[in-house]
């Protein structure tokens, strides 16, 4: 049932619970608010700090790289750095934390897509590294609002349409967004 929201090509299983909780929403009432962008725009997820944390260590060696990430995972705290110290770049990272699947094994899957070259500002998580924290987790902060808010914001819209349930989006005011522009998140 909860596909039937669908007209295109969507690869988020989460449509599911998301169809569902419209489905009992309505029920109860005919407008919703959700809280969708919060996280984006006030630095809410874990990514965000989870690639902060390896940025200083990304442009080592991968031979010191594992020495670093060995002598982390012995010590009493294993919170300092994470897999990520691995990545190239703080954007390689980032876009990693989103995708499940290796490029080898998406290479593989979809052969003929895999080469494809996509415009340069279509690529959300191509920005520059940084060792400054303020600037990283501003390129982070655009990549999730461009990127992976995009994405909740057509589920969300399919699910609650398809309902006929008004979800309405207040993080979203462009008075909200502005502010959250200039929150120095440090």
């Amino acid at each position: 049932e909860a596909m039937n929201c669908l007209f295109e090509p969507f690869a988020d299983i989460s449509i599911i619970p998301t169809f569902n909780l419209c489905k009992m929403t309505k029920t109860q009432v005919t407008v919703a608010l959700s809280g969708d962008g919060g996280d984006e725009l006030f630095y809410g997820y874990h990514r965000f700090w989870s690639v902060l944390k390896n940025r200083l260590f990304q442009q080592y060696p991968q031979l010191i790289k594992y020495f670093i990430y060995g002598i982390n995972k012995i010590s009493p705290s294993k919170d300092f750095i994470n897999s990520g110290i691995f990545s190239k770049s703080s954007s390689d990272s980032h876009r990693y934390l989103h995708s499940r699947f290796s490029n080898h094994l998406l290479e593989k899957v979809a052969p003929i897509t895999y080469n494809i070259n996509v415009p340069y500002e279509w690529d959300n998580y191509q920005y520059s590294h940084s060792k400054s924290k303020v600037k990283l987790l501003k390129s982070i902060q655009k990549a999730e609002f461009y990127g992976m808010l995009q994405k909740t914001l057509f589920k969300v819209d399919r699910a609650s349409m398809r309902n006929s349930l008004e979800v309405r989006v207040p993080f979203l005011k462009k008075s909200i967004i502005d502010a959250s522009f200039k929150i120095n998140p440090m």
